[in-house]
């Protein structure tokens, strides 16, 4: 309680009389969390490769896993991937002419 008359601030608020040595660190001093998956948005087949048309039965998102790591906490998966959304395949839905 910081009322009390001999109240200390914990160790871990402690004054440093030096900063923490950034040497070889790229400056993070801390673990950089997982992304999520991402998606590439909403696509009406509107930008087809050179010379190529497409036909698009399905303008829905296609996720992907940033490096094909889905993160989790407590070794459960933040993102669930069975649902419909993650189970979706843009190339099911497209047809190349």
């Amino acid at each position: 309680m910081s009322t009390h008359p001999y109240w200390q601030p914990p160790v871990d608020f402690t004054r440093r009389k030096q900063l923490p040595p950034v040497a070889r660190t790229y400056g993070f001093q801390f673990k950089l969390p997982w992304r999520l998956p991402t998606t590439a948005g909403y696509y009406f087949g509107e930008n087809p490769v050179w010379g190529r048309r497409e036909q698009v039965f399905s303008s829905r998102p296609e996720y992907f896993a940033v490096d094909n790591i889905i993160p989790a906490s407590g070794g459960h998966p933040l993102v669930n991937p069975y649902t419909k959304e993650m189970a979706f395949s843009r190339k099911n839905f497209t047809v190349q002419k």
